[in-house]
């Protein structure tokens, strides 16, 4: 096999040969379970590499647990040749990780142990060494491997560690969308947003100044309207930051906000009260400072390098970046639901309240007074859906459970009431006829004093009017009320 240019080998962590199925890219990626992966010839940067992935809907190839031998599991790779994985240690020297995971890798396959404290921070495998990994400086150009989810794959949160289905990718959609979400902001015109955070930064290139005086250059900047902070100079907090930055930076150098002028190697973010500590440092090799080198400035790097840190000389005259935080958008508050009192039920098209009064009897007027000590009235029923509701079964059988019969053939007060003694009858709390009317038979005030209404029974649920001396059991009602 030495003499062939394509080496076919087995990848338990990667992928069967069943290219062209549903759901992967129609040009060369393969799919596996819910994953597609394809494999670049073209030689990249470990940062250029990555955007392609990204542009694809994904991203570098991730092997988080120890492959299982599989026979039916192919990928064609070449021999002698390097390829990029996800891994790095970009954020933190040592601190292997998967593309934007935050936490540590906790299986690792190296060739040979990587080497501390040197700029080698971007990961390769080879087919030679039973694809063994090699730590790489970033700026090396090899070939690369891409994984994303198939198209329609909806993964669900707990995916997030489902490493027995080879959800490498850790739900990327899902993961993107989530933080999309909590950053959900807009910049001002003229700055522009770091994908996922809630920055935004501005690059200055018409005028080199100091350190000190590009920090005040960003504080003026920023309109009140911004936000509550105002801007600083850009702290660049991980990598994904920095390759943000990557071909957008016109000029070579420019300041950011790290500074060590209080604390000799203790980088703060800025140089006012209640600043916070840096932790992210792609130093460029040897440009590290001394003693009298306080400020730190960011290189572009060329060819498709890394951007780099340089320390220097607080007093040099360089371009500069702004960043500030804008506040986030207010979040609607959902309307808080009306509810009714325990031993109340609620009708909701009205946002009312009933309670049926079975256990007592009472003339009108004592009802109605019964009804206003627990803040209520009378029922007021002003059309067929509310007598629906108030005569149903439910309301009754929740109420009274041990008095289905009684309630059944029982008469109830409601708040209809002939207020003039003229025959004409009106709902408490308004003056005019009711329009919607459900008697048994019009009303005839047989007694002569029948101006009071009763309802009859809950199966039946018509009207009649009645001598409000009479005493009878009752319906009260009030406003449904959002619980303090």
């Amino acid at each position: 096999m030495a003499g062939l240019d394509v080496f076919v080998i087995v990848l338990a962590a990667l992928i069967p040969v069943v290219g062209g199925q549903s759901g992967c890219p129609p040009t060369g990626w393969i799919l596996r379970n819910n994953m597609c992966y394809k494999v670049f010839d073209e030689e990249m940067t470990w940062i250029r590499a990555r955007k392609e992935c990204q542009y694809a809907d994904g991203d570098l190839l991730e092997i988080p647990h120890a492959p299982t031998a599989d026979a039916n599991s192919q990928i064609p790779l070449t021999p002698g040749q390097h390829y990029w994985i996800g891994l790095n240690d970009r954020n933190k020297e040592g601190s292997f990780r998967w593309n934007n995971k935050r936490e540590n890798a906790t299986f690792l396959n190296w060739a040979t142990p990587p080497s501390a404290g040197t700029e080698k921070d971007c990961v390769s495998m080879k087919v030679e060494t039973g694809l063994k990994w090699y730590d790489q400086g970033c700026e090396k150009k090899y070939r690369f491997i891409c994984q994303r989810l198939k198209t329609g794959y909806e993964p669900q949160a707990s995916c997030v560690t489902r490493h027995e289905s080879h959800l490498t990718i850790h739900d990327l959609e899902v993961y993107n969308a989530e933080l999309a979400s909590r950053v959900n902001v807009t910049c001002a015109v003229g700055w522009t947003k770091i994908p996922n955070k809630r920055k935004c930064i501005k690059a200055f290139t018409n005028r080199q100044v100091e350190w000190l005086e590009a920090f005040d250059w960003c504080y003026e900047a920023t309109p009140i309207e911004m936000g509550r902070k105002k801007a600083n100079l850009f702290n660049i907090q991980d990598f994904e930051e920095n390759d943000f930055l990557q071909g957008k930076l016109p000029m070579r150098k420019y300041w950011i906000a790290p500074t060590d002028h209080v604390t000799e190697g203790v980088y703060m973010n800025t140089v006012i009260r209640g600043a916070g500590p840096v932790y992210y440092f792609p130093w460029k090799a040897g440009h590290r400072g001394s003693e009298d080198k306080d400020c730190v400035y960011i290189e572009a790097g060329t060819n498709g390098g890394e951007n780099k840190f340089v320390e220097e000389e607080c007093h040099k005259g360089y371009s500069y970046i702004c960043q500030y935080v804008p506040p986030r958008p207010p979040t609607p508050r959902p309307p808080r639901v009306k509810e009714c009192p325990s031993g109340w039920e609620k009708y909701a098209p009205s946002e009312t309240c009933f309670k049926v009064m079975a256990e007592k009897r009472r003339q009108w007027q004592k009802a109605r007074g019964e009804c206003k000590e627990m803040e209520a009235d009378l029922a007021v029923i002003p059309d067929q859906e509310t007598l629906d509701f108030v005569k149903g079964e439910d309301i009754f059988k929740f109420f009274v459970p041990f008095l289905e019969d009684i309630a059944s053939t029982s008469r109830y007060w409601i708040g209809l009431v002939d207020k003039g003694q003229n025959g004409t009858f009106s709902w408490l709390g308004q003056n005019t006829e009711t329009e919607f009317e459900a008697w048994r038979n019009p009303p005839r005030n047989l007694m002569g004093d029948e101006y009071c209404v009763e309802l009859i029974g809950k199966k039946e649920g018509r009207w009649n009017d009645k001598s409000c001396r009479a005493k009878k059991h009752f319906i009260c009602e009030k406003p449904a009320a959002v619980p303090s």
